[in-house]
């Protein structure tokens, strides 16, 4: 029990690291494989690391400009609104006082009105004693209608102390809306006076309201422009990890999908190209191609071989890039375009190779594939016939054992027949 127990253990232990081997190889092939895309990923980085820096200081100082400004802005409005409503006041009591002003004048237009028909009346009533005392002179009258004359002048009299007592009254009331008048026109003048000063602070108040606003709506700009350029900046971060991501992503998928055989051989000399600090730019569309294919150890070398040409030859157009920035000599850009060139030629030659090799792979382990099913379907018929005679055979046996035990049957009834008949 202690020996299986051992033996078992031992057998786990095969398995796992066997596991973590065929792991392990395969995270190697997956870096290798995703080292361009991690140093793309890093250049993009580093290169956003300044700008991001740069717009998150324009960013705070646009908020502390914007912060400022805004509090400018709400103590202009403050005092805006302070002048405005001195103004609507003021504006209120100059309306009040002229609907006063108003109302005396069309007060002194009635009285003024009433004071004429007054006089009319006093000179009509007067006119009427006039002719009447006239009349009361003439020789002709008689006593009765002396008396008569005398007493409508007596009412007459009357009548024109009454009006001349109401003219009074009236010429009274006129002087004193006269007097309310000039005192209202003193008032109205000093409200109006109030009232243009009031309107110059507001129209002075507004100006700077008008310029605190423009300022606030620059101030609002400037953090929105640089708001919008830091967003910008961390969608590319964003960006550039979702697509390492995703990149990151399909590349496992697609490694999972090799054997253990396709697996070491992409290792074999992808590793080569890691030592020699070549860093290949293979990415899942391309590896997609391999696995579909179901590239073999031949083909994977053709295949990783494309990409190793494409990296030494880009590594070469790179240096004399740099040559001719360093130098400004053309003809550096010039070698630089031939290496290129012979980087791409030099992938789609191998790549045409791989595909080729992977085509006659293909070829011989249908043919294999073929071999074996004759030989399976040649054995399955010396079985299906082996098994035939065996059950034939068997079927013969049966037959004669049966017929052995009829016969013994028939003879064993004839002589139980001939029995009875003695």
């Amino acid at each position: 029990m202690i020996i299986h127990n051992k033996i078992l253990i031992v057998g786990l232990f095969a398995l796992t690291l066997s596991v973590f081997t065929l792991k392990a190889n395969a995270a190697s092939f997956e870096e290798i494989i995703l080292l361009d895309d991690q140093v793309e990923l890093n250049e993009t980085l580093t290169s956003l690391e300044a700008p991001i820096i740069e717009s998150q200081i324009n960013v705070d100082s646009a908020t502390s400009n914007y912060d400022g400004v805004k509090v400018n802005y709400d103590s202009t409005l403050d005092a805006y609104t302070t002048d405005q409503s001195i103004f609507n006041s003021i504006n209120n009591e100059y309306d009040e006082a002229v609907t006063s002003l108003n109302t005396l004048s069309d007060s002194y237009t009635t009285i003024s009105s009433d004071i004429t028909s007054s006089q009319e009346a006093i000179s009509a009533t007067q006119a009427a004693i006039n002719i009447t005392e006239n009349n009361l002179q003439s020789v002709s009258l008689t006593e009765d209608q002396k008396n008569l004359l005398q007493l409508e002048i007596n009412q007459l009299e009357n009548s024109l102390a009454d009006l001349q007592s109401t003219e009074s009254n009236l010429i009274d009331s006129l002087e004193s809306i006269q007097s309310q008048i000039t005192e209202q026109d003193s008032v109205l003048v000093s409200i109006q006076n109030e009232l243009t000063d009031a309107q110059s602070k507001l129209e002075i108040s507004e100006a700077g309201l008008n310029a605190e606003t423009a300022n606030l709506s620059a101030a609002e700009t400037l953090l929105t422009n640089a708001s919008n350029e830091l967003n910008s900046l961390y969608n590319e971060v964003d960006l550039a990890n979702n697509k390492y991501s995703t990149e990151s992503e399909q590349i496992k998928q697609l490694v999972a999908q090799l054997s253990d055989e396709q697996l070491d051989a992409f290792n074999k000399f992808l590793n080569d190209t890691d030592k020699k600090g070549l860093v290949i730019q293979m990415d899942a569309s391309d590896l997609l191609v391999a696995v579909e294919g179901n590239y073999q150890k031949n083909a994977i070398n053709q295949f990783t071989k494309a990409f190793e040409q494409e990296a030494k030859f880009l590594n070469k157009a790179e240096l004399f890039t740099n040559k001719a920035g360093e130098i400004d000599n053309a003809k550096f850009l010039v070698k630089a375009q031939k290496f290129t060139n012979k980087a791409a030629s030099e992938k789609a030659k191998f790549l045409a190779k791989a595909a080729k090799k992977a085509s006659k792979e293909a070829a011989k382990v249908a043919k294999k594939a073929s071999k074996e099913a004759v030989k399976v379907a040649k054995k399955a018929s010396k079985e299906a016939a082996k098994v035939a005679k065996k059950a034939s055979k068997e079927a013969a046996k049966v037959a004669k054992k049966a017929s052995k035990e009829a016969a013994k049957a028939a003879k064993k009834a004839a002589k139980e027949a001939s029995k009875g008949k003695s």
